[in-house]
């Protein structure tokens, strides 16, 4: 949805400035998915790594109200324009589980965070993880329609009735960058501008507006203009065209890529409220490529971001809501091994071959504070966990939030090349050096127990 610009890019329409891919929170409403949607069912995406990645598709959807999410099976994310006649298959299986949440779009209201407020504050929390933990704080909240989050130091989440008198502390520094977010309005310049026949309307600046990286304001007297965004390390303009890319097709529990001169043949997956089936992979009459399910793991590389890439540079995309969905873009980009992200300014995410000749823009301020962090990529090995180690057996914990999280464990082992992650029960996950004799428990109790064991790509 990117209105005739790169999705996320600033276009500046006679001085005035439109921003796609604002934030948003998510409220659940329940099991399954809606049905007997017609026109108002969007689109459908197996094999999307976590529900946080399925609900920044839909942030990045106007017409999207409502999302689904199946955590098993081919972990499917549906897109819905309204929660249409009600859910459907709203039981779990291991093939499937679905749950539906409901999206409430916030906009960026300004930097700072509203004061003096009288009654008009309701509370403040700290060690919020991110700016879309605070905003579902807010829509938690009747009252709530500001929310004032701190991205540095204390994390700090401020929720509030109204702007109050205006914004305070609108810089930062090491260990506070507060940006306010509102539910109702975007800043007070704020008007309405029509960009879709069905006059769906995105907020635009009608004050002098300021070039990224730039003190020049951008006169609203010349002719209506749009500018051309710089990625980081490069001269070349970010074109709006998407980029060509080549899939490397892995088969199962392998990571040798599948010989194109062999045929292939999988089973024919439907999407939601659909007779079509999805064509997740490259048709060649009757044979279609198979999807291999991945996930990466990151870790942190260093302040700034890579220097000097030439080829090595992908591409740059500003307004990116959090450092997630900044990860989420390098995973979903094979060729990417290093992700940059600022967490203050146009909050910009910069996806990298190589760590290239070293990291340049180290320190943070208002307009920018970057750090680079060096992806990992797993593969899914299959369901169950290793048996019989031995030796090769490294250690297990439990209470681990993700498969992400537990991915992150084994990368921070040398010796780690398999993990196995439990995401029913006690969310266990297992290190190990190599597969062991084989898998064990390969099957779901869907009240304890669902393993399943990735395998760390060489790299």
């Amino acid at each position: 949805m990117s209105f005739g610009a790169p999705l996320g890019l600033i276009v500046l329409v006679g001085g005035a400035m439109a921003v796609d891919g604002q934030p948003a929170s998510y409220l659940r409403s329940g099991y399954g998915y809606p049905d007997e949607c017609g026109s108002d069912f969007i689109r459908y995406q197996p094999w999307v790594s976590s529900l946080q990645a399925c609900q920044n598709m839909c942030s990045d959807e106007y017409s999207c109200r409502y999302v689904a999410y199946s955590s098993s099976g081919e972990q499917g994310c549906g897109l819905y324009k309204s929660q249409c006649q009600g859910q459907t298959h709203t039981t779990c299986s291991f093939s499937e589980c679905f749950e539906t949440y409901e999206k409430e779009q916030y906009w960026l209201y300004g930097a700072g965070y509203p004061g003096p407020c009288g009654s008009d504050y309701i509370r403040n929390e700290v060690n919020v993880e991110s700016v879309q933990d605070c905003l579902g704080l807010c829509s938690a909240e009747a009252e709530c329609h500001f929310a004032a989050y701190n991205s540095l130091g204390d994390r700090g989440c401020g929720l509030y009735k109204s702007s109050c008198a205006g914004q305070e502390q609108r810089g930062c520094t090491l260990s506070q960058c507060y940006s306010t977010y509102s539910n109702l309005v975007a800043s007070p310049y704020f008007t309405e501008l029509n960009l879709e026949s069905n006059s769906a309307a995105l907020p635009i600046a009608t004050t002098p507006t300021m070039a990224p990286t730039s003190t020049t304001r951008v006169k609203s007297a010349l002719p209506s203009t749009t500018t051309t965004t710089m990625a980081p390390n490069s001269t070349t303009p970010v074109i709006s065209a998407l980029p060509s890319t080549t899939t490397i097709t892995m088969a199962p529990n392998s990571t040798i890529p599948v010989n194109p001169a062999l045929p292939i043949t999988t089973t024919t997956s439907m999407a939601p409220n659909s007779t079509t089936p999805l064509n997740s992979g490259v048709l060649a009459g009757k044979a279609r490529a198979v999807v291999v399910e991945q996930f990466a793991s990151y870790l942190r590389h260093g302040h700034g971001y890579p220097d000097a890439c030439g080829s090595d540079f992908i591409r740059y995309q500003p307004w990116v809501s959090s450092l997630q969905a900044c990860q989420n873009m390098c995973s979903d980009e094979y060729s990417c091994r290093y992700v940059a992200y600022s967490s203050s300014g146009e909050q910009g995410c910069g996806l990298y071959k190589s760590q290239c000749q070293g990291q340049t823009h180290t320190t943070c301020s208002f307009s920018e504070c970057f750090e680079t962090y060096k992806k990992e990529q797993y593969w899914l090995y299959g369901a169950g966990y290793p048996g019989s180690c031995g030796s090769d057996y490294i250690r297990n914990e439990v209470s681990v939030a993700s498969v992400q999280d537990c991915l992150g464990l084994c990368s921070a082992e040398s010796q780690c090349h398999f993990a196995a992650y439990n995401r029913f029960g006690d969310r266990r996950c297992g290190l190990y050096k190599s597969s062991c004799d084989g898998q064990e428990k390969a099957g779901c109790n869907f009240l304890s127990q669902c393993y399943k064991t990735y395998a760390k790509s060489a790299q």
